[in-house]
């Protein structure tokens, strides 16, 4: 044997071994998560894609958790690229979540692509909390409202709204504190149109249909939840409470100002009344002592001139 062939001899083992090496350090490992994959029916698992990934240095538990998450996607019908949610992962999005809202998403009928879902989670919003509100309505509660109707009559409202989530402005859409606000300014306002209390305590649909029909830019949506990321399914009323006369209390309040601002003025007469005697009594009391000394003036000039008499 020359020594040509022993250099292609050894040539060749060094490949062999370097294969062999990349083998078992890159392939070697992920082919149970990749066997798995496939006999789970998910096609869309690439073993290249996943040979990549370990070249990267991505951990097996992470190409794991990308590789389940490839797998429920396809047992519910939602095919998804490896590749796709790897993407998602390196993103630093939680790609199960992302899974999971789309397979409610489909199942829904709610449109849901995965550029959408990747744009939701980036935005620090949860894409699959923002589905599960898509697909079934939710409840929340105001807080209790006073207003007041025409009558003077104040009522103390507690109401209940019915809404789900908007995907389509979802982004940059305002929150659910926004809509009950809204909501809260609507029962105001739709109580302080009723002539009178009885009117809502008789039909307290008039504050949900009052909130419901306000559209003031004609562009059928609501006020109630223009530009938020919500859409108001129903505004029930809860709670109705009377609260207290505001025109009466307010009449009582100044018929209280009224007499306490009379009884000011009768103090105020009677200080001037005091002073004013007082004031006498110091002008009597002057014109006493001139007239004393008037008449000792009376005397003295008289004993002046019999004295002057006499001598």
């Amino acid at each position: 044997m020359d020594f040509n062939t022993i250099i292609i001899l050894m040539v060749l083992a060094v490949l062999v071994l370097v294969v062999a090496f990349l083998f078992f350090f890159f392939v070697w490992d992920v082919l149970p998560i990749w066997f798995h994959a496939k006999i789970s029916g998910a096609r869309e698992v690439n073993l290249i894609n996943m040979v990549i990934l370990r070249i990267q240095q991505i951990s097996l538990e992470e190409i794991q958790q990308t590789v389940q998450a490839s797998i429920m996607a396809s047992k519910s019908g939602v095919g998804l690229d490896a590749g796709k949610l790897e993407s998602i992962r390196q993103a630093n999005i939680n790609v199960a979540r992302v899974i999971k809202a789309m397979i409610i998403a489909d199942k829904a009928g709610i449109a849901l692509t995965l550029e959408q879902a990747k744009v939701i989670e980036s935005s620090g919003r949860n894409v699959l909390e923002a589905v599960q509100m898509t697909a079934r309505p939710f409840v929340e509660d105001t807080s209790e409202v006073t207003a007041k109707a025409k009558d003077g009559i104040e009522l103390k409202i507690h109401c209940r709204v019915t809404m789900k989530a908007n995907l389509e402005k979802y982004i940059g859409g305002a929150e659910k504190g926004t809509v009950l606000a809204r909501v809260g300014e609507g029962i105001v306002s739709a109580v302080g149109s009723a002539a009178t209390h009885h009117e809502i305590i008789a039909n307290p649909k008039i504050i949900s249909d009052y909130i419901l029909s306000v559209d003031r830019d004609d562009d059928d949506v609501p006020d109630v939840y223009q530009n938020t990321a919500f859409k108001v399914l129903t505004i029930d009323v809860a709670d109705i409470n009377l609260g207290e006369n505001v025109d009466a209390r307010l009449e009582s309040d100044r018929a209280i100002a009224s007499a306490k601002e009379a009884q000011a003025e009768a103090e105020s007469r009677r200080a001037d009344a005091v002073r004013h005697e007082e004031e006498v009594k110091i002008k009597v009391n002057t014109y006493k002592a001139k007239l004393i000394s008037a008449e000792a003036d009376i005397h003295r000039a008289i004993a002046k001139y019999f004295n002057e008499k006499e001598s």
